[in-house]
């Protein structure tokens, strides 16, 4: 005889006991839990590398908001870029327009250098990570001397962003990090 209760015939099993509600269940494949780990530092990324690309395109607008006189400039953009249109506003005031042109003109360098650090980065050379938030740190400090506090914590807040996209790059196989 086996360890199995013996019924009579014609009674119903006992219902089941009621059971503790248990712990969500773990992924059907072991494939499948690499896969839900990874979009979070995936998204990361992504979103430390937009970064560079918001950076530059604010630069160049805040440049021409800043020559057309606007009264608004988004706090993202690089501070070298505002002193440059600036002291280009200023001085084409005074004399030719020519100082706006090349006051425009270190705008698009300035910009495209960022530009050119996010491709990198995003190519897979971590050091492009390191030098883009050194050099928007350096880019913050300008602003400190004009009081622009606002323009000082999105600086901050920006490097945070793009450090927190590079500290997860760790997260991510290598074939995704490129």
């Amino acid at each position: 005889m086996s360890d199995e209760l013996v019924k009579p015939e014609g009674e119903a099993p006992p219902p089941p006991a009621p059971s503790a509600p248990s712990a969500p269940s773990a992924p059907a494949s072991a494939e499948a839990a690499p896969a839900l780990e990874a979009v979070g530092p995936a998204q990361q990324v992504k979103s430390g590398l937009s970064w560079f690309n918001i950076i530059a395109v604010l630069s160049v607008l805040n440049s021409v908001l800043i020559m057309t006189k606007a009264s608004i400039i988004f706090p993202v953009g690089m501070g070298v870029t505002q002193v440059f249109a600036g002291v280009g506003a200023v001085l084409s005031e005074k004399g030719s327009s020519v100082w706006n042109v090349l006051a425009f003109v270190g705008t698009l360098v300035a910009a495209s250098c960022v530009f050119v650090v996010g491709r990198l980065a995003r190519a897979g050379h971590r050091w492009a990570w390191l030098v883009g938030m050194v050099a928007y740190g350096l880019d913050g400090l300008l602003l400190v001397p004009f009081g622009d506090w606002i323009g000082v914590g999105f600086h901050v807040w920006a490097i945070f962003s793009i450090g927190r996209g590079y500290a997860a790059l760790k997260h991510l196989p290598l074939q995704a990090q490129a």
